[in-house]
């Protein structure tokens, strides 16, 4: 009875390291699968030079949801190049009044011309007189670039580039509409965060960048963003 005892024990003793040989088997592969996808996901976002020395995330998203991403890059092109035709036909500012530029009946008083009298579409100076019109002498002369605008974003200072991340960020929805002609392909698409625009002007290109959190879904569900 002894010998039979201490072989159940011995059987029951080898079953269990054979249990928790073949537990720890499959929790090896289980960990394996997991780090490969993370390893996947890791992948899709890549920094790519966009421009001499300006280098940027991009991110790859799946066959399936590149319309969604297409039709993104289409509205932020079509917003950005409205952006950059306003500032050329205000000679660099969006907004004449947001950065104090007035339009006045007297030319020679004013920031900005205005095309005719009846038209609320005037153009700043770039160079003007910013002593009084009857001085003489030690007349002082402003030019805009040195004194209202720069090119490059600054803390506190109006620039081109700051300008068109603002217009960008006030109108890509209006171009989105609720992303509606992608709903009507099958798609779901969930906005899950702010549109953040950053805006480089590089010695030949502006390159437009937005991060733009979405869950979208159609035979699968994944998050964009960049």
């Amino acid at each position: 009875m002894i010998n039979k005892k201490q072989g159940f024990l011995n059987f029951r003793e080898g079953k269990n390291k054979k249990s928790q040989i073949t537990l720890f088997i499959i929790l090896g592969i289980i960990v394996l699968i997991a780090g490969g996808l993370y390893f996947t996901a890791r992948q899709t976002i890549t920094k790519e030079e966009i421009a001499p020395g300006l280098q940027l995330e991009v991110e790859e998203v799946p066959a399936e949801l590149r319309p969604v991403q297409s039709f993104i890059e289409n509205c932020l092109n079509q917003i950005a190049t409205e952006g950059i035709t306003k500032i050329g036909e205000r000679a660099g500012f969006i907004d004449l009044i947001e950065n104090n530029i007035n339009t006045r009946e007297e030319t020679t008083n004013s920031d900005a011309v205005q095309f005719s009298k009846s038209s609320e579409y005037s153009v700043p100076y770039w160079w003007y007189l910013s002593s009084d019109n009857k001085c003489s002498g030690n007349c002082e002369f402003t030019i805009v670039p040195e004194n209202k605008l720069y090119l490059n974003k600054k803390d506190g200072k109006t620039s081109i580039e700051s300008q068109l991340e603002e217009y960008i960020q006030d109108n890509l929805r209006s171009c989105i509409n609720d992303f509606k002609s992608l709903e009507e392909q099958g798609f779901k698409i969930e906005e899950k965060g702010q549109i953040q625009a950053i805006v480089t002007v590089a010695e030949n290109d502006i390159v437009v960048y937005i991060d733009y959190p979405i869950e979208a879904e159609k035979a699968g569900k994944e998050e964009i963003s960049s």
